[in-house]
C-alpha cells in the first residue's frame, strides 16, 4: 500500500499544474512505488518504472563520461509531449508526463518542491519505500 504522503505529493504535482498528465515515483531498480497515471490504462505503470530506472540509469553513465555526479533530470520532449525525469535520493526516479504546451519552468518549480518532500519521506524509511 502506498504511503498517504507520496500520494498526496503526487496528487499535487498533476492536479495543480497545468499541462502535468501523470507522474510515477520508482525505485532505483524499475519498480513502482506509487503512480498518478491516466485512468485509460494507455500507460503500462510497471514499465514506465523500469524505463523510468534505465534511462536514469543511462544518464548517468553518459554524464559520468563527460562532468561529475549523478544526473538529476532528463527532459525528453516530443511532437505531443514530454517527460521530466527527476533523481529522488533514497528512492529512484520520478517519472513526469506533460503536454507539449507545458510551461517546463512551472512544471520544474513544482516537481522540485515534490522531490524535496519525496526526499524527505525517503529518509525516514528503514530499507525500502512502501509499495
Amino acid at each position: 500500500m502506498e504511503s498517504t504522503s507520496i500520494r498526496m505529493l503526487l496528487d499535487h504535482l498533476v492536479r495543480g499544474v497545468d499541462g502535468v498528465v501523470g507522474a510515477l515515483l520508482a525505485t532505483a531498480d524499475g519498480f513502482v512505488v506509487a503512480d498518478r497515471l491516466p485512468g485509460d490504462d494507455s500507460i503500462d505503470a510497471s514499465g514506465l518504472a523500469a524505463m523510468t530506472a534505465a534511462a536514469l540509469g543511462l544518464a548517468d553513465r553518459m554524464t559520468g563520461t563527460v562532468a561529475s555526479g549523478t544526473t538529476q533530470l532528463v527532459v525528453m520532449r516530443a511532437q505531443a509531449s514530454q517527460v521530466l525525469l527527476h533523481r529522488v535520493t533514497g528512492v529512484g526516479g520520478l517519472a513526469v508526463l506533460a503536454t507539449a504546451e507545458a510551461d517546463l519552468g512551472r512544471v520544474g518549480t513544482v516537481t522540485a518542491e515534490i522531490v524535496s518532500g519525496l526526499e524527505r519521506l525517503a529518509s525516514t524509511w528503514r530499507t525500502t519505500p512502501p509499495t
